[in-house]
């Protein structure tokens, strides 16, 4: 089970600062996307009425109650088990008894009937000690609130079903046993073997709060999010959101905490995760965008000091260029004897205008401490 006092420290972090972490596609929802949010919110409803059902059958138990307990039905099955195995297996061996060539097809037949039996017995032991164990787990995990609601419903209502937690006369399905010892269980008609069910996954905490944290931190950097750190953070979302079960979670388990995925179609894996990865990035860089200009405007001495850059480099003169913020670059004009903040086209940036005329930098050095600046 994950730890979720994570998450919950990191939103409280972020609550300090009041600021929403990632919202809807659009202000009051996007419209194409309306249907997706309707079948989530259903399946999250579905998911919830089943918690609540495994809420009232559990509240009916006493305090001190055995879960791992057999039913009266569940050990009539063992009973039954036993009774019938431990039977061929004498059938087997007085049968053995009397056959003297002990190379011939009928004497290693009954063998192998007395080793089936043995293996069985083995076998329904191992299954019982994991059917114990994961009844006590998925309780815990309803109690705690661990599962996520992105789980398939008919899914999670199964796992209630088979550990015998779902409140009503008859609606829970005791194990049988079959001949090799595997349980299996009846539901509604259908065999399914207990091997081949599938746990109910928890809710992915860890992704969960490291898209919190780096919130939190991008908004503390007082810089703007770009270039290769802005690249390195997509790359690693895409490697967190590898498994289907994370963004199925990010969709339906953390909108109280600030992460708003509610209106992303489940239907295609690809696709949710190529929206919720631009989604957090357009989060990250607004947030990091904010946390610089909220540091700006307390620092108007440093705002200029705080723009960041890419690589200085230089010409065969000797002469510097560098490119900014916006389209912008630091290139130097022969005419004006010094760097000028111009675009493509040649227009200077507003910041390096007096009275009508451009203010060039006429000093190298000056670029070279404006932060971020590397010289080549």
């Amino acid at each position: 089970m994950a730890d979720k006092s994570l998450i919950e420290a990191n939103r409280r972090m972020l609550e300090s600062r009041r600021r929403p972490v990632v919202k809807l596609a659009a202000e009051n929802g996007n419209n194409l996307y309306r249907s997706a949010q309707i079948a989530n919110f259903e399946r999250k409803s579905k998911i919830q009425a089943v918690n609540s059902s495994i809420s009232t059958s559990m509240g009916k138990m006493k305090s001190d109650v055995d879960l791992t307990a057999y039913s009266p039905e569940e050990q009539k099955n063992i009973r039954v088990f036993l009774t019938s195995q431990r039977s061929k297996y004498a059938n087997a061996a007085n049968a053995l008894a009397q056959i003297e060539d002990t190379s011939s097809p009928q004497y290693q037949h009954y063998v192998d009937v007395m080793n089936s039996v043995n293996n069985s017995f083995g076998n329904l032991k191992n299954q019982l000690d994991a059917y114990k164990s994961d009844k006590v787990q998925f309780a815990e995990g309803v109690r705690t609130g661990m599962y996520s609601e992105g789980n398939n419903e008919e899914q999670y209502g199964m796992a209630a079903t088979i550990y015998g937690f779902s409140d009503g006369e008859k609606v829970n399905a005791p194990f049988e046993i079959g001949d090799n010892g595997n349980l299996g269980f009846n539901l509604n008609g259908q065999y399914m073997a207990y091997n081949d069910f599938e746990e109910p996954f928890v809710k992915d905490y860890k992704v969960a709060s490291g898209i919190l944290k780096q919130t939190a931190d991008l908004y503390k950097n007082h810089t703007l999010l770009q270039g290769p750190q802005k690249d390195m953070l997509r790359l690693n979302l895409m490697a967190s959101l590898s498994d289907p079960n994370t963004i199925k979670s990010l969709v339906s388990d953390f909108e109280s905490e600030g992460l708003n995925f509610s209106d992303v179609p489940l239907d295609d894996m690809d696709v949710a995760k190529d929206m919720i990865v631009d989604r957090i990035m357009n989060s990250y860089t607004e947030v990091a965008a904010q946390g610089k200009a909220e540091y700006d405007a307390r620092n108007p001495d440093k705002a200029v000091a705080t723009q960041e850059f890419d690589t200085l480099t230089s010409d065969f003169n000797n002469h510097y260029s560098i490119k900014g913020l916006g389209g912008y670059s630091f290139v130097w004009n022969e005419k004006e004897g010094g760097y000028i903040y111009q675009n493509d086209e040649g227009i200077p940036h507003s910041s390096v205008m007096a009275d009508g005329k451009v203010v060039p930098l006429t000093d190298v050095n000056q670029l070279a401490a404006l932060k971020g600046i590397k010289r080549n």
